[in-house]
């Protein structure tokens, strides 16, 4: 158990937080949570959490202080909701936060040659990343939560686009490749980037009504969400 008092060495410091801040997770963020398209097994499968409380650091590597700069000590991150961030081993390589009801949000990730990759929803996709060998990509965390639940073989980027470590990890694992990034002009820039990056790998591109997968979730609900997105899988030729 994480003491109140320190955290940390170099190596766990940031998967020690996580569960940290999943057990200071409050009911007001729940409702967020749920009413953004969360379910309740998908808040508990990925360790979301609230930054009510940022404990000491017991150790003095480079990493921790580099974590304490962004976090401005604590202070930049009281009350925000953390999303923890994984590489292909589900280890937690960083953590995006942001505020219930707030577009902004902040994003950190581990330095270093060890951390070959992140995305939001690692531990709950791997399986079904080897079953299928197909990943679906979406943009942000809460395009995640409703698309997840019909294909559990879906990651979300947190970018506009793959960055060249997620390419080296979309290689590694799977044949196909399905983008549903935002459908704004950032959006299908990204996709057009990613489709670059990803020679040689199949790439097929999701189509849907609204500006991201969140945005159609919340006007349209979950039924209307799931029939399109099944409509397109099998017009894909993925079912």
């Amino acid at each position: 158990m994480l003491s109140e008092v320190s955290l940390l060495s170099a190596t766990s410091y940031l998967s020690e937080l996580v569960e940290y801040w999943a057990l200071c997770l409050s009911s007001s963020d729940v409702e967020y949570l749920l009413g953004r398209g969360a379910s309740e097994a998908q808040i508990e499968g990925m360790r979301l959490g609230t930054a009510l409380k940022l404990p000491h650091p017991s150790g003095d590597s480079e990493e921790v202080r580099r974590f304490m700069r962004w976090a401005g000590g604590g202070k930049r991150l009281m009350g925000q909701i953390s999303f923890p961030l994984h590489n292909q081993m589900s280890e937690v390589t960083g953590v995006l936060v942001k505020s219930a009801g707030a577009k902004d949000y902040m994003k950190y990730t581990r330095s270093g040659t060890a951390v070959s990759s992140f995305f939001f929803g690692v531990p709950m996709a791997m399986e079904a990343l080897w079953r299928t060998r197909t990943v679906w990509i979406v943009e942000g965390v809460f395009d995640w939560f409703p698309l997840q639940r019909l294909f559990p073989n879906t990651l979300a980027c947190t970018f506009d686009t793959l960055g060249w470590k997620q390419i080296d990890f979309v290689r590694r694992y799977v044949d196909t490749v399905v983008l549903a990034l935002d459908m704004d002009a950032s959006g299908r820039d990204g996709a057009e980037l990613a489709q670059e990056r990803l020679r040689g790998v199949e790439v097929l591109t999701a189509r849907y009504p609204y500006k991201d997968p969140g945005d159609f979730w919340q006007k349209r609900g979950e039924f209307a969400f799931q029939q399109h997105f099944l409509e397109e899988s099998q017009r894909l030729g993925l079912t």
